[in-house]
């Protein structure tokens, strides 16, 4: 039987139950105005209390109320507007803020490690716990210092322990973080990439042959798909792979769909076996998904799939220009219900394109690219996991 009052996973060396006290015996209400010098601040749950001059948005206010601001100092905890939701955020900077905020700090500051409080506040049990006093509370309204403080909350009473805990999250906070700016500069080096290569501003070594302009049509396949009866259950539940677009998202190569047609299914429609390496092109009602297929399938109507012409075009060159080809299907589809951009409209489309060895080495490029990219994005992923699994276990 799992023990309530202390946590599941404990630093070595604590032992002791945690503590339960109401919030109103831990933290106090702080209301302190008139700074009116200092910069105007705003709390979000996302980035936790800011500026509000870089918040990215014009937020109006009337200058003449902001006497009646309220300070928040580095260290206070300011309960957010969606509060609801887990908006309990901790503040580094000093200014003010609309009086519509809570600003509460520990009663004693020897006794309480801040940063175990910023995790706390964050965990799935506490938001849940919220609920209680929130009943009823609309969004756009703050949780109210008295609401809060009726709320029983466990915690270690060794501030060693709460310091421990509070640490441990901080560092994984910067893992997770380092990891999302290696993300995003990957997705920026690829964008410039993508710029300076297919304009021809950076060339491999080796390769310095003219490229031409050919239509699209002249180095690939463009074939469309279809749909076997629905009322007819021999058509369906078979061995071939059949998409539609919503399959369609972030990853690279697909190989299992989530519907499936039989051999007749796929005869008695329009839809058509396509080949491994095909780069599926959804045109209709979104058009310019990509992803290229890793095992023979079908597809139906929304596609306008490509398949390269051997020693014509490569499968990863064609499927890196997804930019393009969604570019110019949104601008040559047509269609009064939905956009749609048709197989013949497509094989027109022009193209610059080197000689197949350089359309391969590029591919590779990108290819190689692709997957460090997506390697890092797992890796950004577990860890946000694994901090929701430590935070669970962490915590009660």
């Amino acid at each position: 039987m799992t023990d309530k009052t202390m946590p599941a996973l404990r630093f070595r060396g604590f032992y002791d139950t945690w503590e339960q006290r109401k919030s109103k015996d831990l933290f106090i209400p702080k209301i302190k105005k008139g700074k009116t010098e200092l910069p105007v601040l705003s709390v979000t749950q996302t980035s936790g209390v800011v500026y509000r001059d870089e918040v990215g948005i014009d937020i109006k206010y009337d200058r003449n109320t902001l006497s009646n601001y309220k300070v928040i100092e580095p260290n206070d905890f300011v309960i957010s507007l969606r509060s609801f939701q887990g908006g309990f955020e901790l503040s580094n900077k000093l200014g003010i803020a609309s009086p519509a905020y809570t600003v509460f700090a520990p009663k004693d500051i020897d006794e309480h490690a801040n940063l175990f409080w910023k995790y706390k506040f964050k965990t799935f049990s506490f938001i849940q716990s919220l609920k209680t006093v929130t009943f009823g509370i609309r969004d756009g309204k703050s949780i109210s210092f008295s609401e809060f403080g009726d709320l029983k909350i466990r915690f270690p009473k060794n501030i060693r322990e709460q310091e421990k805990i509070g640490s441990f999250f901080k560092q994984l906070d910067i893992v997770i973080t380092q990891n999302g700016r290696k993300s995003d500069l990957l997705k920026r080096q690829k964008q410039a990439y993508l710029q300076k290569i297919f304009n021809q501003k950076v060339r491999f070594s080796g390769f310095s042959d003219t490229w031409e302009q050919r239509k699209l049509g002249e180095v690939a396949y463009i074939i469309g798909g279809g749909t076997p009866s629905t009322s007819n259950p021999d058509y369906w539940d078979g061995d071939i792979n059949w998409y539609t677009p919503a399959e369609i998202g972030e990853q690279v190569y697909v190989s299992e769909s989530k519907k499936t047609i039989t051999e007749l299914g796929q005869q008695k429609s329009s839809a058509q076996i396509l080949p491994v390496d095909t780069v599926l092109f959804t045109s209709r009602a979104g058009i310019g998904k990509t992803a290229i297929l890793a095992k023979e399938s079908a597809t139906n109507q929304g596609f306008q799939s490509i398949v390269p012409e051997k020693n014509k075009l490569d499968s990863y060159f064609i499927f890196s220009r997804t930019n393009e080809l969604k570019h110019y299907g949104n601008v040559t589809g047509a269609g009064s219900t939905f956009i749609e951009v048709s197989g013949k409209q497509m094989a027109k489309m022009p193209i610059m394109l080197p000689n197949i060895d350089e359309q391969k080495k590029i591919g590779s490029f990108f290819k190689q690219l692709d997957n460090l990219i997506t390697l890092n994005q797992q890796k950004l992923t577990l860890l946000k996991k694994q901090k929701q699994a430590y935070l669970q276990k962490m915590f009660i």
